[in-house]
């Protein structure tokens, strides 16, 4: 396994918001085809995922979704079957928020860079 490691800069505020919204989408539809705990999205839906999005000027709806996806755990561990219903809401909320923006707002290829360290 490689010691590489890929980083995302996106600017703070609105474009910030919408970065994690989408990423959002993407692990949850990773998750509702997958299984909760199999997937990523056990990893970012954190507390301190959500302290962090609090320092980064992200949005509070979306801070107040990711929040909520870090109640998903215990759906599953506790009534899983509600886990299917409830990460479709959440990724519905997403869906929402992102929708408050023109479709040309949403190309990202303006507002980030990727960049690749190395661990020496």
């Amino acid at each position: 396994m490689s010691d590489n490691k890929l980083f995302f800069e996106v600017p703070y505020g609105v474009e910030s918001s919408k970065f994690v919204a989408l990423y959002c989408v993407g692990l949850l539809t990773c998750a509702c085809s997958n299984g909760f705990i199999n997937s990523g999205a056990s990893y970012f839906f954190l507390p301190r995922t959500v302290n962090l999005l609090k320092k980064s000027e992200v949005d509070p709806e979306v801070i107040r979704l990711v929040s909520l996806g870090c109640e998903l755990e215990d759906v599953e561990s506790l009534v899983p079957h509600r886990l299917q219903n409830a990460m479709d809401s959440l990724r519905s909320g997403f869906l929402e928020y992102l929708s408050g923006f023109p479709a040309s707002s949403l190309n990202f290829n303006d507002f980030f860079s990727v960049s690749e360290a190395y661990n020496k």
